[in-house]
């Protein structure tokens, strides 16, 4: 499908790069999700499985944070 393709090239390139709105995914996704968010994660994740791929650089802390134990 040519229009599901154009649009995961878009969500694609919306999640890389240097955005400023990134910091702010960044902390939605990496706070508990509530039920209703879980459902919905489950299903974006189950249409659009390369989106872990994409995200999974910018989910980790960078070698340069601190280290908290």
């Amino acid at each position: 499908d040519p229009v599901a393709q154009a649009t995961e090239e878009q969500i694609e390139a919306l999640l890389s790069g240097e955005r400023a709105y990134l910091g702010a995914v960044r902390e939605y996704l990496l706070r508990p999700p509530t039920h209703v968010e879980d459902m919905v994660l489950d299903i974006v994740l189950e249409k659009l499985p390369a989106i872990r791929e994409w995200v999974a650089p910018w989910l980790n802390p960078p070698p340069w944070a601190a280290r908290w134990l």
